[in-house]
């Protein structure tokens, strides 16, 4: 529905639109360069703000009129009178008031979501169930969607439908279902097979649409088995503010991919060890599924301890084998117990992804330079290994 507003000749870059000109919800300015063989198949596009609102329509009403016309004849001894019916269309126009769109008003969300799996198979949630709390108003709310996702954000999700005796399968809950019992068996996927189901959504919906992504409900579901989780391929990071060789102390961060199934995963649990089956392993701390930092708030001793191992865990136990990074700095001594003088460790990670609690859209290295403190050392490793101090030499 193109409307033509001008043309000028290559050279002249702009173009003045007359006093008055209507857009009306034509929000879309588009430039096409042309020559005598035509115009180009695309064009440069710029959004027009405050061009939304539909044109007035015009309606052509017919009103008939009617009047009379007396003639009169001359003749001796009679007299005729003519009467003549005028129907005259008059046009009326009628215009339709503006109509701006509403305002997108997200719907109200629901609040403590939780999902319970009481079926021990693993990858079958069947017979699970799923609770929620209902917006405290809703008037405007029309039902719920539930979904099964890869990630917080919604990702390669799958519908978990509602039935009742009277109406069957429906997608949407109806207004007052605030829980629900899994069909047995379902299923724990999505609609990707190398994106594992780690979320329970619950969107709301109004007459406006589906509520957004960032802001429905989200679970973590977890999928009850009989055994611990299997190794996690994990991106670590360390941030070792304590200069001294042979003791760490700062942050550890780490990174999963976005494809890694954590449906059996409740807690992390991280442990310094001599190698990484965990010799003499000495434990760290332990953090909740979803949060990929820990801070190691006292200097500890790591020499011999230079492996830092992170275990996934769930009640059943942890995995056999962990995810696990070298700390330079804490390796044993040379022969004859001279250690490598200024042996530096590197702080970094192995990703530029999201670090701390899923969902915080940091990137590692903003992260790591947030929590950077002065005294702290950051050698790399294609440089000689010095005792000096470049945080403080930079300024």
């Amino acid at each position: 529905d193109e409307e033509r507003l001008g043309l000028v000749p290559v050279g002249t870059n702009e173009f003045e639109l007359p006093l008055g000109t209507e857009c009306w919800d034509k929000n879309q300015l588009l430039v096409y360069a042309r020559n005598p063989n035509g115009r180009a198949t695309s064009a440069e596009v710029m959004l027009l703000n405050g061009c939304t609102t539909p044109r007035p329509t015009r309606t052509a009403t017919g009103t008939t009129v009617s009047a009379t016309t007396a003639t009169s004849t001359a003749s001796t001894n009679t007299k005729t009178t003519r009467t003549t019916t005028v129907t005259a269309t008059t046009l009326i126009t009628t215009t339709t008031p503006p109509q701006t769109p509403p305002a997108a008003i997200p719907p109200p969300g629901v609040s403590n979501l939780f999902f319970l799996d009481v079926n021990r198979e693993a990858h079958q949630i069947g017979g699970g169930i799923v609770t929620w709390t209902p917006p405290s108003d809703v008037s405007d709310i029309i039902g719920y969607q539930v979904f099964m996702t890869s990630d917080a954000a919604g990702s390669n999700r799958v519908r978990l439908w509602h039935s009742s005796s009277s109406l069957g399968p429906t997608p949407v809950f109806p207004v007052g279902t605030n829980r629900f019992t899994l069909n047995n068996p379902t299923e724990r996927r999505t609609t990707s097979p190398t994106h594992p189901a780690n979320f329970i959504m619950v969107f709301t919906e109004s007459a406006g649409g589906l509520q957004s992504a960032d802001k429905a409900a989200a679970v973590r579901l977890y999928d009850e088995s009989p055994g611990p989780p299997s190794k996690l391929n994990l991106n670590i990071g360390i941030l070792d503010t304590d200069s001294r060789d042979g003791y760490i102390q700062g942050y550890v961060l780490w990174i999963p991919s976005d494809n890694m199934d954590l449906g059996f995963v409740t807690e992390y649990k991280i442990y310094l060890a001599e190698d990484d089956s965990g010799k003499s392993e000495m434990a760290v701390g332990t953090v909740p599924v979803g949060t990929n930092l820990l801070q190691i708030a006292e200097s500890l001793v790591c020499r011999p301890r230079s492996h830092l191992l992170i275990y996934s865990s769930n009640p059943s136990g942890r995995a056999v084998q962990p995810a696990f990074k070298v700390l330079e700095g804490c390796t044993t001594p040379q022969a004859g117990g001279a250690a490598l003088a200024g042996r530096g460790r590197r702080l970094t990670t192995a990703v530029d992804s999201s670090v701390g609690t899923e969902g915080s859209a940091l990137r590692s290295y903003a992260a790591l330079s947030s929590i950077h403190k002065t005294h702290a050392r950051n050698t790399t490793t294609n440089l000689l290994a010095r005792r000096s101090n470049p945080c403080l030499e930079a300024g």
